[in-house]
């Protein structure tokens, strides 16, 4: 059972709802929570004690850029790097998880805005740049233009972005990142499928690992046959020979 779990939302009007539709699901999957709690703008003084005890921090869903200025406002990145806790991302929490955030355009006449920011500083909890619910969104349209192929293709330029479906997920352990599920990289205006990538990667680098392992391993050497081996060796394949000219006869 955990002890304590807090979820971080922006919204007043949305919070509890959220909040028991999230505790609800996590108790259907089996997990039981002892204290469960929101933190937003109306007890945002209490946070430091509320991150303390919990075993267990939720970065809910919403608006990237309104949950971005939220985090900032409360120093939530300070707040958890000094603390030791399990730290799961939804939506726009995975989004503003990051190093870097993309905030991809949501909202008519973001992609228009000159003064939108594309790019925030995140929390720095995870290096890659998350794009969640792909396989809902990609087909959408934005402000008259195809939301990835108009919008978010053109943003990649000099970064990666990775594309995760609804049932993916990131797992970060501190010193790597791994994706579940199928997922897809945008990168310079290409989308390419995660596991390709990979597979075509280990794939190169086991061969260079077998070719810098010959220069280090001796070839076994032929044991050599002693006359009697020879011998029943010569009788073997001229018993063949025989054989396969009975055939021919």
């Amino acid at each position: 059972m955990l002890k304590f779990e807090y979820r971080i939302c922006t919204s007043f009007n949305w919070t509890s709802k959220f909040a028991e539709e999230m505790k609800t699901c996590f108790f259907n999957s089996g997990f039981k929570f002892k204290n469960f709690k929101g933190l937003d703008n109306r007890n945002a003084k209490e946070k430091s004690e509320l991150i303390s005890e919990a075993e267990v921090v939720i970065l809910a869903g919403g608006h990237v850029p309104t949950q971005n200025i939220f985090f900032q406002q409360i120093n939530l990145k300070n707040e958890l790097k000094t603390s030791n806790k399990i730290i799961i991302g939804f939506s726009a929490g995975s989004m503003n998880g990051s190093e870097e955030v993309y905030a991809q355009p949501e909202l008519q006449g973001e992609s228009l805005d000159q003064n939108y920011k594309r790019f925030l500083k995140g929390l720095g909890i995870t290096k890659s740049q998350i794009l969640p619910h792909y396989n809902l969104i990609k087909n959408e349209y934005l402000d008259g233009k195809r939301l990835f192929e108009e919008i978010t293709y053109t943003d990649s330029f000099g970064r990666a972005f990775i594309t995760l479906n609804d049932g993916c997920y990131l797992y970060g352990g501190g010193q790597y990142e791994i994706v579940y599920g199928e997922s897809f990289i945008i990168s310079d205006e290409q989308l390419e499928n995660v596991m390709k990538n990979v597979q075509a990667t280990a794939k190169e680098l086991i061969e260079k690992i077998d070719i810098e392992l010959e220069k280090y391993v001796a070839p076994v050497p032929k044991k050599s046959m002693t006359m009697k081996e020879r011998i029943d060796k010569a009788k073997t394949k001229l018993s063949e020979k025989n054989h396969k000219k009975l055939k021919k006869i």
